[in-house]
């Protein structure tokens, strides 16, 4: 048994669902010789080039939320992050998007 994974780019305005059709269509459309099969699988998975380029524009979020949370709580409590040195992960959140981010903590010390 060999396994093909076929990877096509995916941007901001492409229709997924039309990208799938042109897919299946595609594999329906395929010669076969001998006892070769094609079973497609219908789940689909999605990757991403190079996540890390958008590590600092993820930082940026991460610490605008820190002086957000700062500003709510008052300036008695101090936000430590921890885990920013940790590497860009993501994580599927619809058919066509991931949801990049860095797995860090937030502890607030000094509140009274």
């Amino acid at each position: 048994m060999t396994e093909l994974y076929i990877k096509r780019a995916i941007g901001a305005e492409d229709d997924v669902a039309s990208l799938l059709r042109s897919l299946r269509s595609y594999i329906e459309r395929a010669r076969m010789s001998g006892r070769t099969e094609i079973e497609p699988v219908d789940e689909v998975a999605l990757s991403i080039v190079n996540p890390d380029k958008y590590r600092y524009e993820i930082i940026e979020k991460i610490a605008a939320d820190a002086r957000k949370l700062q500003a709510a709580i008052g300036p008695q409590c101090q936000v430590d992050i921890s885990g920013l040195a940790k590497r860009v992960a993501w994580e599927r959140s619809d058919v066509s998007m991931l949801t990049l981010y860095i797995p860090y903590e937030v502890q607030l010390t000094g509140c009274q």
